[in-house]
């Protein structure tokens, strides 16, 4: 939308989601569990997200649509993020979100828009 207060919550949303995926950025797979959570419940939200963004042309559009990038790109780097098992260690199979190559094609087309 085009409310400056909406926009900033998101933003602002997004800056706290970047801090919490970067402090698992770097963990082992196991140490992990949190992360796959947070991308289990949040890339559903964030592509859809990402995929308005690229058709804005302003600043602020720009700005929360690295945040999302950055987001992906920590949460992606090094393991795609797994599911849980139900004691809550980390599954070796992957997230629901990324389970499957056509899950990743809509993130990867979001990356070609943007370079």
């Amino acid at each position: 939308s085009n409310d400056p207060a909406q926009a900033l919550r998101v933003h602002n949303a997004l800056l706290a989601l970047r801090k919490v995926c970067k402090r698992y950025e770097y963990k082992s797979r196991e140490a992990r569990g949190p992360l796959n959570e947070i991308v289990m419940k949040s890339f559903p939200l964030l592509l859809p997200l990402a995929q308005r963004l690229c058709t804005e042309n302003n600043l602020e559009a720009a700005l929360m649509l690295k945040q999302i990038l950055k987001i992906f790109w920590s949460s992606t780097q090094f393991y795609l993020p797994s599911g849980n098992n139900p004691d809550g260690s980390a599954s070796s199979t992957p997230s629901p979100a990324l389970a499957n190559p056509s899950a990743m094609e809509p993130w990867f087309e979001i990356l070609k828009a943007v370079l």
